[in-house]
């Protein structure tokens, strides 16, 4: 046995894919680990770590010897496959991180079949491929599932939307994962579409009472179903009214209150763009962040334009 505490890493991506264990789960494997008795092993990924956090981190704490294991993948892709089937063979998981990780994995599938036949397939024939691929996919996972095709393309959303939850709002992603809250999949995949800020400024409501989520969303403007098909990315705008009984709005209030928030966002891109490594970022990360970054440059244009308007029709 080796122990090689210092040598992993920790990505965070998978372990946020990992659901922490019970509480008396994890009382019994400190117990089983102080007497020497738990023989499982740390799975990783060349040194990255897609198995056994919890394990590790107390085995680091004790300074307790552990052994690893290598799981034989190709890259993250397959790791991220990897780690979806290995936690669906807990029987302890909610029903919505069953729909997350599976969601994960449909999603991981599909880019691992379009890379395949990217290197693989003719030119001519490239597009027609991906799409045999991405339609193989759906089969055996449906198949692997018992789902439809509304069902894992719902599932998809419901991933990407909890992967957003995780960078926007961690405290409500984990009390999900936890079990702490319990968020249905539509609620969360439309609560996912309101901006950053409306995010942020809802999770204390949500975190003190989930089930308002469900009445907050009933008073949005936008509140088209789910779709069949390939989602349409639209911005749901929060009825304010679904969140105070009464708010008188001023202009000027909105106004200068928007004009004091923009410093921050200054502040926030100079340091990210000063101390991050992007590099080191996970790919669900850096895709939110482009997405963000894409509907704000979108909301500055607008409101820039509807000023010059404005402007024009003073003078």
């Amino acid at each position: 046995m080796e122990n090689i505490v210092h040598s992993l890493k920790i990505d965070k991506e998978f372990f946020l894919m990992t659901p922490p264990l019970s509480a008396g789960d994890s009382r019994l494997l400190r117990v089983r680990l102080g007497e020497g008795i738990d023989t499982a092993p740390v799975c990783v990924w060349n040194t990255t770590i897609i198995d056994g956090f919890e394990k590790y981190e107390i085995c680091v704490k004790q300074g307790i010897p552990f052994e690893i294991e290598t799981i034989p993948v190709k890259n993250r892709q397959e790791a991220i496959i990897w780690v979806c089937k290995k936690q669906l063979e807990r029987k302890d998981l909610s029903s919505e991180i069953k729909r997350f990780l599976i969601g994960k994995r449909y999603i991981a599938e599909l880019k691992r079949s379009k890379d395949i036949k990217l290197k693989n397939s003719g030119r001519p024939n490239v597009k027609k491929s991906i799409r045999d691929g991405a339609d193989r996919v759906r089969d055996y996972l449906g198949e692997e599932y018992s789902l439809s095709p509304d069902q894992l393309n719902r599932y998809r959303m419901y991933a990407r939307a909890m992967e957003k939850l995780a960078v926007v709002v961690p405290e409500i992603y984990k009390k999900i994962m936890d079990k702490s809250i319990v968020l249905s999949v539509k609620p969360t995949v439309k609560y996912a579409k309101f901006s950053v800020s409306d995010m942020q400024n809802l999770s204390p409501l949500i975190l003190s009472k989930p089930c308002e989520l469900t009445r907050i969303i009933r008073g949005t403007q936008n509140t088209e179903k789910l779709p069949r098909g390939r989602p349409k990315r639209k911005q749901n705008c929060i009825d304010t009214a679904a969140i105070a009984d009464v708010q008188k709005h001023d202009s000027n209030a909105e106004v200068m209150s928007l004009a004091s928030t923009v410093p921050a966002w200054t502040k926030a891109i100079k340091r990210v763009m000063k101390s991050a490594d992007i590099a080191g970022v996970s790919e669900s990360a850096v895709e939110i962040l482009i997405r963000e970054l894409s509907e704000l440059s979108t909301m500055i244009d607008t409101i820039n334009k509807i000023i010059e308007e404005h402007k024009n029709v003073r003078n």
